[in-house]
């Protein structure tokens, strides 16, 4: 009896960020991840135990043992080499040149800077909504429609800010 699907298709997200990880920075190969017998996977974030769980089926799927570390701030694993978070600069993040960090996974948005320093594999893609009370179904037509109105999201995300 083979791994669920779900697990699988995390499995391949997953290794897709592996073996992806290049341009700039480049993590550990598949080939020595596996002769290390350790995934060395860096978790951040309001969902970071989700993350971890995922990441963890994963090494459990190439069958080396997860190592798994919490960073204090989401912004760390795009720290340089004096622990800053440099926008404009093309640079090797301080996690993968220290080679404590093989994979990041989380639900970070996709952005120009960020990908200057890793490479970024889409975990999964979702649509922007909003959800209203019945009462505005009416009202609600177009992004205009929203100015002035209050809106709850999740912290600790993008959005929150």
């Amino acid at each position: 009896m083979g791994e669920p699907p779900a697990v699988m298709r995390v499995a391949a997200i997953l290794a897709s960020l592996v073996v992806l990880a290049a341009a700039p920075a480049e993590a550990r190969s598949l080939e020595e991840i596996r002769q290390s017998g350790a995934l060395r996977i860096c978790v951040a974030g309001s969902l970071s135990a989700f993350y971890q769980v995922n990441a963890e089926a994963f090494a459990r799927f190439l069958r080396v043992q997860p190592e798994v570390t919490r960073l204090a701030g989401f912004d760390e694993q795009f720290k340089n080499d004096r622990g800053v978070v440099d926008m404009d600069a093309s640079y090797e993040p301080r996690l993968f040149a220290e080679g404590r960090c093989d994979l990041f996974p989380n639900d970070l948005h996709v952005v120009p800077w960020r990908e200057s320093k890793m490479r970024l594999v889409p975990y999964y893609t979702v649509r922007k909504v909003v959800v209203a009370h019945r009462e505005l179904r009416g009202v609600l037509k177009s992004v205009s429609d929203l100015a002035g109105r209050a809106a709850a999201v999740q912290k600790g995300t993008a959005y929150d800010v």
